[in-house]
């Protein structure tokens, strides 16, 4: 693969040290082929395109050297931008322009005070949003980027946006959780917290089980309130036949290929991971997989296997698709609840999956130093 050329990159992953990351195919989608290694920084040649101004380009090709944070929000805009979704353009160009005139104001004047960007919707909500930026922060990389990726995280709030109040909409007051984000245009009112990732993304293909699968581990269907959802390794592999999971007690199950299975409904309390059972969906991934000293349990008996990038990829659907259809605020590790589950999920996995959900969708840990009972904190080796 040539790092300078973007279109190669459709579906394929790479691997820097226990980071996995998933780059984005045409339609701003994440899957893996073959492994590579080294930096996968963008270059000019793999940003450029008729909706990125040349100052939002290197915009991107900085961030693309950053933190595992600002790498997903540049890979997350350029996907966003070839699908078709966005469009990243400096104020005073003629698109946002004309745009700014539709909503009955100027491009001067569009952004709002104290913002040096912003979304910028279409009136008819028949064209793609834009992320403008001020012609004042073109060339300062300090102000342009955190500005871009400020707009960027609203953006992936849009499909969890109504009328603001005050504006013509049903809404009377700004309820917990919700927000107007100061970078918005016009004024919406938003449910958090902010995810930053690209919205649209397709529903997860997820393989429902739950007329299968013993009822009897289920206490009670009456859950309502939930929280986070919380991170396991199985400790085995039964391969990717489905029907080889139904035992296990989980809400749902991840398999080596990327299967997402859900084994019991959401409302169910199981016996999972210990006292955050109340509030918690618990998530297995199909694997015995090795602590930072690269030991496994038992490997005589259960193997000692690798997280997969397609169990990432599928893991970190299921993660987006959990917060829009129950509103979890929180991602964990089993290990936080139970002393007996000290490798669990196991670093590689919470860096791929749980940290990624801490950097990118704004999710709780618990912060340093949480646990519950007799459980572990997350270490800190297991955050980078």
């Amino acid at each position: 693969m040539r790092s300078n050329d973007v279109s190669r990159m459709s579906g394929r992953w790479v691997r820097r040290g226990r980071e996995i990351i998933l780059l984005p195919d045409a339609d701003g989608l994440l899957g893996e082929m073959e492994e590579e290694t080294g930096p996968i920084p963008a270059t000019q040649q793999g940003v450029i395109h008729p909706a990125i101004d040349v100052h939002a380009q290197y915009a991107l090709m900085r961030m693309s050297r950053g933190d595992p944070s600002a790498r997903a929000d540049a890979w997350g805009m350029l996907g966003a931008v070839k699908a078709g979704r966005l469009g990243i353009y400096k104020v005073d160009q003629q698109k946002p322009a004309l745009r700014a005139k539709k909503l009955g104001s100027s491009w001067w004047t569009v952004i709002p005070a104290g913002e040096d960007a912003a979304v910028l919707m279409e009136p008819g909500g028949t064209e793609p949003p834009f992320i403008v930026f001020r012609d004042g922060v073109k060339g300062d990389a300090a102000r342009l980027d955190p500005a871009l990726r400020r707009a960027w995280s609203t953006f992936g709030m849009l499909g969890r946006c109504g009328p603001a109040p005050g504006r013509g909409g049903m809404m009377a007051e700004v309820l917990p959780g919700r927000v107007v984000p100061a970078n918005l245009v016009p004024p919406m009112l938003c449910a958090g917290p902010p995810p930053k990732g690209p919205r649209g993304m397709p529903p997860c293909p997820i393989q429902d089980r739950t007329g299968l699968t013993d009822r009897g581990k289920r206490k009670s269907l009456k859950r309502t309130d939930f929280k986070a959802l919380v991170l396991h390794q199985m400790g085995f592999s039964r391969g990717d036949n489905p029907a080889r999971y139904d035992d296990v007690t989980a809400h749902y199950a991840i398999t080596p290929n990327g299967t997402i299975l859900q084994l019991h409904p959401d409302a169910a309390y199981l016996f999972a991971s210990n006292r955050f059972n109340r509030f918690s969906v618990a998530v297995e991934f199909a694997g015995n997989f090795p602590n930072r000293k690269g030991s496994c349990w038992k490997p005589q008996k259960h193997g000692c296997h690798t997280v997969t990038p397609r169990q990432i990829s599928a893991g970190r659907c299921l993660v987006r698709h959990l917060v829009a259809k129950l509103g979890i605020t929180q991602v964990l590790a089993h290990r936080q609840s139970s002393a007996m589950r000290e490798n669990d999920p196991g670093p590689d996995l919470w860096l791929n999956v749980g940290q990624w959900a801490v950097d990118n969708l704004g999710l709780s840990d618990g912060g340093p130093g949480y646990k519950i009972d007799d459980g572990k904190p997350i270490p800190p080796d297991w955050r980078k």
